[in-house]
């Protein structure tokens, strides 16, 4: 017996080759990657959504809708923050 060819060069070889590179996704998998980035940015839309209103809130209706007050909290950045994370000032502290 003797070898003429081997490797990428055999029948196998080239089949191997033909079914690695053939990747077509299906139309299925290409519809379920639309509506996952769909899903995606309203997921995003709404968080961003739900913190502008729970600022809003905590800023100018908590306030009374009080200029000076209102102006007072939009200028203490730590007090931004931590209503932004909702951290608890007794942990944050440590007491």
């Amino acid at each position: 017996m003797i070898v003429d060819k081997v490797g990428n060069k055999t029948f196998y070889g080239n089949l191997a080759i033909e079914v690695q590179e053939s990747t077509i996704e299906s139309p299925l998998k290409t519809r379920l990657n639309s509506l996952a980035k769909t899903i995606s940015i309203l997921g995003y839309t709404a968080a961003i959504i739900v913190a502008v209103a729970n600022l809003f809130n905590i800023i100018v209706i908590d306030s009374h809708f009080d200029y000076v007050v209102v102006m007072q909290k939009l200028t203490n950045l730590p007090f931004i923050f931590i209503r932004i994370f909702n951290i608890q000032l007794g942990y944050v502290l440590g007491t």
